[in-house]
């Protein structure tokens, strides 16, 4: 660094040569006015700690002394930097509104009286207003949360209540059970004694007849079988043992709770789970005459995964891209570009416009908020395939693990905490899914989602039974065998399902009933399908385009 008499010389900046202001204690370096605005952008992980000049080289007692660090005492006043000057230093300020201290001093004062007013009448009154209302909030938080806890416990007792008297009728109704049991067999007692009364009785009978010779000389035999009777022998009534079953987790009790039970959720009072409409039933459902085409363009990578939302903009990552693009319905880039530092592979949109991708090398979830990707849940072990936000903002997430050979699908609310995990059966032993890809979950809350080696549709309830499965549709075409890829579904509950070895998409109902195909054979390759709010069906092909149509007329109700 170039070294200055103080007496002559104002020290210059150290990125430039204008004169020094100020001086930044972490990097330690003299900065000019222009240099002091874009030394925050330089070093952005540091925290710069900047100070006018005479401060920051270590004098912490004000001292009025210019800032070429002159021994002349400033003598001049720059109102637009703020700070005094001396004689030497005048030529830089010439283009300023500037003065002598002696003659403006009264200006000084006043700038001084304005800026007390402002904190007398402004600063500090709202400061203390401030100060008033977080009081305020401070002394009515503990009724508060005291309310709260009323509210819980009340919800506890009546949850109790509702057990007890669910047990207690099961209790009472197994007092009956026993009771008529009990009567049953006492009359089966009266029964049996009142036939061995009977039955000795023939005994003593049979025995005078065989002591009777007379009969037996006559030659009359006969007479003595025909009045025997041997169909005397009651068939007896087995009574079964009632059965109670037991076969319940701590898992399914929690869940059932949870359905009527209140939650809590940190900084708001209102309950963390939206109830999804009501569920409906689609009795007329016909395709349009030929599904129109609406739109066909090319993207920069072969598609990945197609993620739509409101306003007719669409999502989408490539193969091998670590960039996700936004194109509208016309084909063109809005000029949205998100790039993160790995492979995205499957996307989706909740109802706040946040973008969540699932990375398979690094095995998390990503959420996109501001054009920032931040991690949103990590599980070790199980790889993130298939992504899917629901209604009410919970994530559903297809996980496989290369340990266990066996995928489950996880529920996510929209903090990132693990709700539920649907992976086993009732009996604990054999897995529900093998290897699952595409997921999405309808308006009845029912889950679809696309199983790679078994080659079939399955769609489960949220609990995890299984609603039906598809394999296919032979009737009316020429498909032999099928392979499903992508899989969404539309505002009538329907599923949408791609078929990349027949290039054409299927479209079942919420019961799991065949509907119709869509373009079959015209598509190339149809990979991830996503249907947007006006029910137009997005498909990302392998050729590295997206194909955008309608399937079903405007006005199927």
């Amino acid at each position: 660094m170039t070294n200055f008499s103080q007496a002559s010389e104002i020290k210059p900046c150290d990125f430039c040569e204008d004169p020094v202001l100020n001086f930044c204690r972490d990097c330690k370096n003299g900065l000019c006015k222009i240099c002091t605005a874009n030394h925050f952008l330089l070093k952005p992980s540091i925290v710069h700690d900047i100070v006018p000049f005479r401060y920051g080289t270590g004098s912490t007692r004000f001292s009025p002394q210019c800032a070429c660090l002159s021994s002349e005492i400033p003598v001049h006043y720059c109102f637009d930097c703020l700070f005094p000057f001396c004689t030497a230093c005048k030529h830089i300020h010439e283009s300023h509104l500037s003065g002598c201290i002696s003659e403006n001093f009264h200006v000084l004062v006043q700038l001084l009286q304005e800026q007390n007013l402002e904190l007398m009448n402004n600063i500090i009154p709202w400061s203390e207003a401030s100060i008033d209302i977080i009081n305020v909030k401070r002394t009515e938080l503990s009724s508060r949360y005291e309310k709260l806890q009323v509210e819980i416990n009340t919800q506890r007792d009546l949850l109790h209540k509702c057990l007890d008297d669910h047990f207690d009728g099961k209790l009472e109704t197994l007092r009956e059970m026993e009771t008529q049991h009990l009567e049953k067999l006492s009359n089966e007692v009266e029964k049996y004694r009142k036939q061995k009364e009977f039955m000795i009785g023939i005994l003593k009978r049979n025995k005078g007849i065989l002591g009777s010779f007379r009969m037996l000389q006559r030659g009359k035999p006969h007479q003595i079988f025909k009045s025997l009777k041997v169909d005397l022998y009651p068939k007896f009534e087995e009574l079964k043992m009632p059965s109670f079953v037991t076969d319940v987790t701590v898992e399914n009790i929690r869940k059932k709770l949870s359905d009527f039970a209140g939650s809590l959720v940190q900084g708001s009072l209102l309950s963390s789970y939206l109830t999804p409409p009501p569920r409906k039933t689609f009795l007329s459902e016909k395709p349009m005459s030929v599904p129109k085409q609406i739109t066909v363009f090319p993207i920069e990578f072969y598609g990945g995964d197609v993620a739509c939302e409101r306003g007719g903009t669409v999502w989408i990552c490539g193969l091998g891209s670590r960039h996700i693009i936004q194109y509208d319905v016309k084909g063109g880039k809005t000029g949205n570009i998100i790039s993160v530092t790995s492979q995205p592979s499957f996307l989706s949109l909740n109802s706040k416009g946040h973008l969540f991708y699932t990375e398979f090398r690094d095995e998390s979830v990503k959420c996109v908020t501001h054009k920032i990707p931040e991690t949103f849940a990590k599980n070790k072990g199980w790889q993130p395939r298939g992504i899917h936000c629901c209604l009410n903002d919970d994530v559903l997430v297809s996980e496989y693990s290369e340990e266990l050979k066996h995928s489950r699908i996880v529920r996510y609310n929209s903090a990132g905490a693990c709700l539920t995990i649907l992976e086993y059966g009732t009996s604990q032993q054999k897995p529900l899914f093998e290897n699952v890809r595409f997921l999405c979950e309808n308006k009845n809350g029912d889950i679809g989602l696309t199983e790679t080696d078994k080659v079939t549709v399955v769609v489960i309830r949220k609990n995890g039974r299984k609603r039906f499965q598809y394999s296919g549709h032979i009737r009316f075409s020429n498909f032999d065998d099928f392979e499903f890829a992508g899989i969404s579904s539309d505002s009538r509950c329907n599923y949408v399902i791609s078929d990349p070895k027949n290039r054409t998409l299927h479209v079942i109902d919420w019961q799991g009933k065949f509907l119709f195909y869509v373009m079959p054979g015209k598509l190339v390759s149809p990979m991830a399908v996503c249907v947007d709010d006006e029910d137009r069906a997005w498909v990302s092909e392998a050729r590295g385009s997206i194909q955008v149509l309608t399937y079903m007329d405007n006005d199927t109700v």
